[in-house]
């Protein structure tokens, strides 16, 4: 144990900071040459990796703060990196093509990369758009056969060609969305993915488990 041996550390299956117990510490320096000799060297920083577990559920995760001696500054991260968003519970009930690339949004987010994400969510939309109406050429024309046929309303189309847009914006106007348009993305894309795969399944189950009105 450590002169600290809890600290607060994100904790994803808790969903939040929890309090951590400190199991073990190493700390080892960082050197760079600054000559031909080998002994010629400088201390540049030094990276302490502590060992965490979470007193909430178990989880044990691996932090590593460097500290930059030549800029005074420390860094801190995570391994496994924490997840930025809970992934839905329906997640394994969708096709798994379609459950794969989620997962890969999911990661671009807890490794802090917004803009993948973004563009990632864009291209899950296609997808949708292709497999349920066919490839009819633009988005535009995609988003209006989806409408025509159902699977989505008028609004919903309205907040989809936001996240087509902003996807268009990442990948070809060097667009760098603020955290809150990225969870705007994310929530969009997810409400489409339940509406079209996850809610009929569930409504079918629904009508078969009530039973039927009584005749008068």
């Amino acid at each position: 144990m450590t002169d600290e041996p809890t600290r607060l550390a994100p904790c994803t299956p808790c969903g939040r900071d929890t309090r951590h117990d400190t199991l073990a510490t190493r700390r080892v320096g960082e050197e760079v040459q600054i000559g031909e000799g080998a002994d010629e060297v400088a201390d540049i920083g030094r990276n302490t990796y502590l060992l965490l577990e979470c007193r909430g559920c178990g989880t044990v995760i691996l932090r590593h703060d460097f500290e930059d001696y030549t800029s005074s500054e420390t860094t801190t991260r995570y391994y496994p990196p924490p997840i930025y968003r809970r992934q839905p519970k329906w997640l394994y009930s969708i096709p798994d093509s379609l459950a794969a690339l989620f997962r890969e949004i999911y990661a671009s987010l807890a490794a802090n990369a917004p803009r993948l994400a973004v563009m990632g969510a864009r291209t899950l939309v296609d997808i949708v758009m292709t497999e349920k109406v066919g490839d009819l050429g633009t988005f535009g024309q995609k988003l209006r056969e989806l409408e025509a046929k159902g699977f989505i309303g008028r609004l919903n189309r309205q907040h989809l060609e936001a996240v087509l847009d902003a996807g268009s914006a990442v990948a070809h106007r060097g667009h760098s969305p603020a955290a809150e348009a990225v969870t705007q993305v994310i929530d969009i894309v997810e409400n489409l993915v339940e509406a079209v795969y996850v809610l009929p399944n569930a409504a079918s189950d629904l009508g078969r488990q009530t039973p039927p009105r009584r005749a008068p």
